[in-house]
């Protein structure tokens, strides 16, 4: 009886740490996709408005605060739990937006 009880402890324990890897995991790849969302609208907003500086952007999975400045966007995506930043160098020139760089922020 001992041994079952041990066996069954040891198994939800792993299980449970298993689970909260899982969210942990899943919470980051959202922050990522939101980060990455907000880089892009701020592609295009700059298309659109070569002034435009920057927007807290609502979404499902979460916030992407953006900002531009100097040519370099910076978008943070937050969720419940985590945090991932974005940052896009770009250049203007003759109303063509070029992206240079395009990279995570750790």
């Amino acid at each position: 009886m001992v041994v079952i009880s041990t066996v069954v402890t040891t198994s939800v324990a792993i299980a449970l740490n298993n689970a909260r890897a899982t969210n942990i995991a899943t919470q980051g790849l959202q922050a990522e996709m939101v980060a990455q969302s907000g880089a892009e609208n701020a592609l295009l907003r700059l298309l659109r408005d070569p002034n435009y500086t920057g927007e807290i952007l609502s979404m499902d999975d979460g916030t992407a605060t953006i900002s531009v400045v100097s040519n370099t966007i910076t978008s943070v995506g937050k969720t419940t739990t985590a945090e991932h930043t974005t940052q896009v160098d770009f250049t203007y020139n003759d109303n063509i937006l070029t992206v240079t760089s395009w990279s995570d922020v750790f």
